[in-house]
């Protein structure tokens, strides 16, 4: 468990299938994957991740949000979870200024 911390629903299923453990039981923990803690799991791990996106270049920031939202995504994190992510941490972002 500790060892998937940083990553998604995706990943750790591949990871799991790949050290042999069957696909049937891959697939009933992967039933019991709450989505919610896959947000707060992708959160915690952008967070280390968001220097450039509160940076006063426009560009810079289009880049640190594509960059950070592929990291995400290869860390097996899904589509809808990057994008939340994303724009919790643009809303947090702008909260702070």
């Amino acid at each position: 468990r500790r060892r998937h911390d940083g990553y998604g629903k995706a990943r750790v299923a591949a990871d799991l299938r790949s050290r042999g453990i069957e696909t049937t039981v891959v697939d009933t923990v992967m039933q019991e994957w709450n989505p919610d803690d896959d947000v707060e799991r992708a959160l915690a791990v952008a967070r280390k991740h968001t220097t450039a996106l509160d940076s006063a270049d426009p560009a810079l920031r289009d880049r640190a949000r594509r960059r950070l939202a592929g990291m995400l995504q290869r860390r097996g994190f899904a589509g809808d979870t990057v994008r939340t992510v994303l724009v919790r941490l643009v809303t947090d972002l702008d909260h702070e200024d």
